[in-house]
């Protein structure tokens, strides 16, 4: 399965939940012919991305186990840590009972349809934000009864920041049990009205956005040193931004983001083709960096190539750089997300 003998671990794939997956797996009051009326997920932006893909002549490819296995074993990846779509913008949801609720059916429905299926697929929880202790248990619930990877925070629509102390009860429950946390970017709702008339003018600002504000947030607050066992990962915003906030933070914290970020609890996502990637290993460590494939969002935008024709090519052309060592790339693909999400 290996490209050239190179271990490659995905740590950011996707799936596409719908509502009718999620509701077999409701609590018994919630499994109400109501509940179909209204979406179970916020809307991420403004956007129909499914009319946007038609009008467009492009189509997602499938996500079930299968296809994931497709994928894999054609494209060369040993595991694929796996993220939810429409939960992205599960920080928007005002009602905190049926956020947990919603969060118990998505992490019962991931484990059942993919991960008990193979565990070459790592599905991450979706947790409650909206309360800290109902995300808590729920994270102990993942973690110790289905085996998830880690849960993952949605990064909008929240009451506070991820530094903020209203988060501590989730933040001791993942140090006692040594899990990650993911801030997922996803949703353009945090944006002003301008970006949101245009797709791609919004997108390409909210994830960095979103990661910015709640790296600020949590280097500033001391997440990393109150709670030694955690590990954080900032996925999908590529890691251009990193150094950029990093050196800014500094100038405020007297060198306390770099000290912080050097501790080995953050991790980037980092795309294989940043031409940024050499100068953020150079400031930060090539010990904190990740491959995501970002399979099936990304593979929309690039037919008529095979979603595994597209991995191995992107992975092909990221071990033939020559700006980057030999080390620092195999740690990218395999040492450290094998790090961060704790893989045996």
């Amino acid at each position: 399965m290996a490209l050239a003998g190179q271990e490659v671990i995905d740590a950011d794939g996707h799936i596409m939940e719908r509502d009718d997956d999620v509701f077999p797996y409701l609590d018994a009051k919630y499994r109400n012919d109501t509940m179909r009326t209204f979406t179970f997920f916020p809307a991420l932006d403004y956007w129909h991305r499914g009319a946007f893909q038609v009008r467009n002549g492009k189509e997602f490819p499938s996500w079930d186990a299968e296809s994931w296995l497709t994928l894999m074993d054609k494209g060369g990846l040993d595991h694929s840590v796996i993220y939810p779509t429409q939960a992205l913008g599960f920080g928007y949801i005002g009602d905190a009972d049926w956020a947990a609720a919603l969060a118990r059916a998505y992490n019962d429905f991931v484990y059942d349809q993919y991960q008990r299926v193979n565990p070459r697929l790592k599905m991450m929880a979706v947790l409650p934000v909206q309360d800290a202790n109902l995300a808590a248990a729920e994270l102990r619930r993942a973690v110790t009864e289905l085996h998830l990877a880690g849960g993952m925070l949605a990064s909008g629509g929240l009451p506070f920041s991820y530094g903020e102390s209203f988060y501590d009860p989730l933040y001791e429950e993942a140090d006692r049990l040594g899990c990650m946390l993911a801030i997922h970017g996803g949703s353009q709702n945090d944006l002003s009205p301008g970006f949101r008339r245009q797709l791609f003018q919004g997108f390409v600002l909210a994830h960095p956005f979103a990661q910015l504000s709640q790296f600020t947030s949590i280097i500033f607050n001391g997440v990393v040193d109150r709670y030694p066992n955690l590990r954080l990962a900032f996925l999908e915003a590529g890691c251009g931004w990193a150094p950029f906030i990093v050196e800014r933070l500094d100038r405020r914290t007297d060198g306390g983001a770099s000290r912080q970020v050097h501790s080995g609890q953050i991790y980037f996502q980092a795309e294989l083709d940043e031409k940024a990637l050499p100068f953020a290993i150079d400031m930060i460590g090539e010990d904190q960096f990740i491959y995501a494939s970002d399979f099936p969002h990304e593979h929309a935008q690039v037919p008529p190539l095979k979603p595994w024709e597209e991995v191995r090519e992107t992975v092909g052309d990221f071990q033939s750089r020559t700006d980057l060592s030999e080390q620092a790339k195999r740690k990218i693909l395999s040492d450290n997300p094998r790090r961060l999400y704790g893989f045996s």
